[in-house]
């Protein structure tokens, strides 16, 4: 299965690291994971990227201000036996880019610290998907402050 995902961050000078992502749960599953999703035939990566966003979270990011990061796989978070390969960007929240209002197939959203080791695969208050617990120090490391 192939996807597009982001992760959209934001300075947040309270939290260890300094900096949040956001994480979203889909309805009838446990782990977060990066907004995104499958494009759609004929779209490229930064185009579903860009739409997932806004269908799943009501926020509007600008496709030129994504930052890749790269092309990751792991097992995939909601679909047993299955490999995900994400096509991964980052977005880094300048000015008021407002909160996320789920939507679409999206339970929840949570802003969590990025670059730290509190929230593990196994934190039982934000479990995360296995590409995201992966790709945090990538995406710290592309996206410093």
């Amino acid at each position: 299965m192939h996807v597009s995902a982001v992760a959209i961050l934001r300075d947040a000078p309270d939290v260890s690291g300094g900096r949040e992502v956001l994480t979203v749960r889909k309805q009838g599953t446990e782990l977060y994971q990066y907004p995104g999703g499958k494009p759609e035939q004929g779209e490229s990566p930064r185009d579903a990227a860009v739409r997932e966003i806004a269908e799943e979270t009501g926020l509007t990011v600008d496709m030129q201000a994504l930052t890749e990061i790269g092309s990751f796989s792991a097992v995939a978070a909601n679909e047993p036996d299955t490999t995900v390969v994400a096509d991964l960007f980052a977005f880094a929240v300048t000015g008021d880019l407002g909160e996320p209002v789920v939507a679409a197939e999206i339970a929840e959203a949570a802003w969590l610290p990025l670059g730290t080791t509190s929230a593990t695969p196994d934190d039982p208050a934000h479990p995360l998907a296995p590409l995201m617990f992966e790709t945090f120090p990538r995406v710290a490391a592309r996206c410093p402050q």
